[in-house]
């Protein structure tokens, strides 16, 4: 009793620090999510972005600003100004939205988003080996710093965020790995086999990698020397 008292304890503290240094997060199954949007990078990151705004009950909330959170229920018209896109554009993404099953719409205007890719609080344990925490700031700063047209790109990153090192930021087979020496970093014929692209495409899937940028700023780095040769994010 007084062990499981303590690791409750330990881990009240870890999420006390987790909220007052990272904001809150959510639960993000990206094995079921990349393989229902079939690598729509552009989507991915938007639908990523719009779960920010969805609460423990998956309802999308947005409006009535208290204590850093919205209480009202977002409506279809809050679109627009939610995502800061074209009413052109936010058609489009509403149809895909819709299409792919990431969200549904109710009689009395609430948006639910689909429990299969996201999770706010508790994770179900079939979930946790396929799942990442996201965290709403971190990914609401990504959205309003980057371009429209640089969605795309940067949806890329997020499919390749499983074999990203926790230590040092290498794109790599082992992504749990402290000593750099042991972890294996991702070829080129490697990263299009994960992005479902043609192996013939190497040259491309390099040129659009470091071609990634975050309101001008560069995302990623191609390392090339004696020693080895490896994606920096």
């Amino acid at each position: 009793k007084e062990e499981g008292y303590f690791r409750k304890n330990k881990n009240d503290e870890l999420f006390m620090f987790i909220d007052e240094n990272y904001g809150s997060f959510y639960f993000n199954n990206y094995t079921k999510l990349l393989k229902a949007l079939n690598n729509d990078s552009a989507l991915l990151f938007r639908f990523l972005y719009l779960c920010t705004f969805a609460d423990y009950d998956n309802y999308l909330k947005f409006g009535e600003f208290k204590n850093n959170t919205h209480h009202a229920y977002m409506k279809e018209s809050d679109f627009e100004e939610v995502f800061g896109l074209s009413r052109r554009s936010i058609l489009t993404l509403k149809t895909d939205l819709i299409s792919n099953k990431l969200i549904k719409f109710f009689d009395d205007g609430r948006i639910m988003v689909n429990s299969n890719f996201y999770s706010r609080g508790i994770l179900k344990d079939n979930d946790m080996l396929n799942s990442s925490r996201v965290f709403d700031n971190g990914i609401r700063e990504l959205y309003f710093q980057s371009k429209i047209r640089e969605h795309k790109k940067i949806g890329i990153i997020v499919v390749l965020l499983p074999y990203l090192n926790k230590f040092h930021n290498v794109l790599c087979k082992r992504p749990f790995e402290e000593n750099i020496e042991n972890i294996q970093p991702l070829n080129l014929t490697e990263i299009c086999k994960i992005l479902d692209y043609d192996d013939q495409n190497k040259d491309k899937i390099k040129k659009n990698l470091q071609s990634i940028t975050v309101g001008g700023d560069p995302m990623v780095a191609y390392v090339s020397h004696a020693l080895g040769k490896f994606f920096i994010v």
